[in-house]
């Protein structure tokens, strides 16, 4: 598996290549601790798949908000190829950040992968030519990046799920 940052006018962009997720079916809502190059090797072992991965954290409203968007889309494109990856920003030594984060995907019943980007705010934004979250990046079967959404844009029902359901029939 390879995965790629590629400059684009000056900023960088996750892409990946690879295979199949990493947490098993008896871990459902669970929350990985990671470093960036874990990440980015969780996402390029998805190739093959249509790949959704969510950036969110506990305090951010908006991202609460559309993140059932995003485990209704997991269980009614599974079958189709689609696997979801959420990636919290929340701080890995605030205990009670990462409480809430767990309580949240519990609720949520987000049983796909669940990280906890263990980075400070400055890498993974320059990393991900990031500004603010939502932030939702979509990859293709192929393992190259299709789509960002952030901001306004990261709406699951107006724009990405449209998205994705079209990257599936490809």
């Amino acid at each position: 598996m390879r995965l790629f940052l590629v400059a684009s006018t000056g900023l960088l962009v996750l892409t990946a290549l690879g295979a199949e997720p990493a947490v098993p079916a008896d871990d459902a809502a669970s929350l990985k601790v990671v470093k960036y190059p874990e990440l980015t090797r969780t996402v390029r072992d998805l190739q093959g798949k249509v790949v959704v991965v969510d950036f969110w954290a506990d305090w951010c409203i908006n991202c609460k908000r559309e993140f059932p968007h995003l485990v209704e889309m997991q269980k009614k494109y599974a079958k189709d190829g689609l696997v979801a990856v959420s990636v919290t920003v929340d701080k890995a030594d605030d205990e009670e950040a990462v409480g809430r984060a767990r309580k949240f995907l519990r609720s949520a019943h987000a049983d796909f992968t669940n990280l906890l980007l263990d980075e400070p705010d400055s890498v993974w934004g320059e990393k991900l030519s990031a500004k603010t979250i939502p932030l939702i990046f979509v990859f293709g079967r192929d393992g190259r990046l299709a789509g960002k959404f952030d901001g306004e844009d990261a709406n699951y029902e107006k724009k990405i799920e449209p998205f994705v359901a079209d990257l599936l029939n490809k």
